[in-house]
């Protein structure tokens, strides 16, 4: 990711990202290099992106869904 940000001179808010492991339970850490120093990327299980809740078992993504074919 950060050479491919380096390539389109963008630049990302670690601070602002999150790592969430779905599927397999390997448990990878992620770290990003910023201003000289080495920051590791905080875990989430659940993350809320335009209205829609993500979580690492995909459960309550389930959830939504039916509940729209249901207003439908």
């Amino acid at each position: 990711m950060e050479s491919w940000c380096q390539e389109w001179l963008l630049k990302f808010n670690p601070s602002k990202c999150k790592v969430m492991h779905i599927g397999l339970k390997v448990q990878t850490g992620y770290y990003v290099e910023e201003e000289a120093l080495t920051r590791k990327l905080d875990e989430t299980t659940e993350e809320k992106d335009l209205g829609i809740c993500l979580t690492e078992d995909l459960k309550a993504i389930q959830k939504q869904l039916r509940k729209l074919h249901q207003d439908d």
